[in-house]
């Protein structure tokens, strides 16, 4: 199997470093510096009280996970600063910046993790450059040559080919896939998509042509969010995005003491709490609820098959739809948890709205759903499931869908979770012999 070396550690969220200049030459052009050599000149946070003179912009530095978007980056972000009541001016700018630039400024307060070395070995290697974008260097034996590349992405769809090919003259845009030197090619990902895999056929005089076969490595992604005159209590902004109240998923961040450096990391993961309950006229379906993030509302989508379940997991997961055009789309077909609820086997798939006990905020959410004849479901959902999304909805803000860990790693984080009862022929027949016995 190739071997995948990877220049820069995986996150499971955002990791924020965020600092507050005072004006700079690189503030005119509204842009930070983002070469390792042009490093800002830090100051002393000031009192509170102080705070966020107009001269002033804050800059925050993000390492996120290969799952993290920009869509998402913003929306939690504005949550944080409409609460805290700060100003700025503009809109939030989010900007690629360099690995290397990134943990410059991460070692600057001794945060910065060590780079992950080679996994496993192989001929093959795949590791992030530290150029700005994301930009992949593979390495093979100098005596071989990569005749062509096959990337899967996370987005589904065919694979795309790629096939080296040297930069023209006069072109801006170069080719995705560029031999450097013998052995060595400068590979870019298709735009706004995650590679999961790839195929590398690779040819040596002498001996036949092999493909090479691995997992793509889940590097992160670096970004620079600019906020022009920022005035506000720095304060005040990190507890807002550390509060589950304020934002969808929950900030943990932390700060150096003489400079203000911040480093945050974000995370939901749900723990599957068991398969729903069924009775002779009613099935019960759960979710449980998310440890780190404040959770208003769930909605199941059910019920489902596997072919229904593959439908739905292409349309809610599609990798373009942000947290909030999630929750938009789950009201064009919701049954709310004060409305009637019934299924029957002829029924298609519906947003079911699940609720908390009244005695136990932080318990399971449920809904007890009729069922007008639980043996014709059966027999038509011979495996039934359901695609469960966790909301955070403040009342001020539009609804949120919640990112949450895939219990599948390889998969990532996602706002709509896939989940099959395991036990739902099981229980059916224990149903079916109770109303027997009766």
């Amino acid at each position: 199997m190739p071997r995948i070396r990877r220049a820069f550690g995986a996150t499971t969220g955002f990791v924020a470093l965020a600092l507050m200049l005072t004006t700079v030459a690189a503030q005119d052009k509204g842009e930070p510096p983002d070469k390792p050599a042009e490093k800002p000149k830090l100051k002393a946070a000031p009192p509170a009280e102080k705070e966020g003179p107009a001269s002033t912009t804050m800059y925050l530095f993000l390492r996120t996970g290969p799952d993290e978007d920009e869509a998402e980056v913003r929306i939690n972000l504005k949550k944080a600063l409409t609460a805290s009541g700060a100003k700025y001016v503009g809109e939030p700018k989010l900007k690629p910046v360099s690995p290397t630039f990134y943990d410059e400024l991460a070692g600057l307060a001794e945060q910065a993790g060590p780079a992950a070395g080679a996994a496993g070995a192989a001929d093959v290697a795949v590791r992030r450059l530290p150029a700005q974008g994301a930009v992949y260097e593979l390495t093979l034996d100098p005596a071989q040559v990569l005749k062509k590349l096959t990337v899967r992405y996370k987005s589904g769809g065919p694979a795309k080919v790629y096939v080296p090919e040297a930069p023209k003259a006069g072109d801006e845009k170069k080719p995705p896939l560029v031999l450097i030197v013998p052995g060595r090619y400068a590979f870019t990902p298709e735009p706004g998509d995650t590679p999961t895999d790839y195929d590398a056929e690779v040819a040596q005089f002498g001996k036949p042509d092999e493909t090479k076969t691995a997992p793509w490595p889940a590097t992160d992604k670096h970004f620079v969010v600019t906020l022009q005159k920022f005035v506000g209590n720095r304060e005040l902004l990190f507890d807002k995005l550390r509060d589950p109240n304020v934002v969808p998923n929950p900030f943990n961040v932390k700060r150096a003491d003489d400079l203000l450096f911040a480093f945050a990391s974000l995370n939901s993961t749900a723990d599957d709490t068991g398969d729903d309950t069924v009775g002779v006229d009613h099935v019960t379906i759960a979710a449980e609820n998310l440890k780190n993030s404040k959770v208003k509302r769930v909605w199941a989508y059910y019920p489902l098959d596997e072919a229904g379940m593959k439908e739905a997991v292409a349309k809610f997961r599609d990798p373009k739809m942000t947290s909030e055009a999630l929750s938009q789309e789950i009201r064009k077909n919701q049954v709310k948890a004060a409305a009637a609820a019934s299924v029957k086997a002829d029924d298609g798939p519906k947003w079911y709205e699940l609720t908390l006990p009244e005695d136990n905020p932080r318990g399971r959410f449920s809904r007890t759903i009729k069922v007008e004849n639980l043996f014709d479901l059966a027999a038509k959902y011979r495996a039934i499931g359901k695609l469960i999304v966790w909301e955070f909805d403040d009342g001020t803000n539009p609804p949120a869908a919640i990112r949450t860990q895939h219990p599948k790693p390889e998969v990532g984080k996602v706002f709509a979770l896939d989940r099959f009862d395991a036990s739902w022929q099981a229980n059916v027949k224990q149903a079916r012999d109770r109303d027997v016995k009766k």
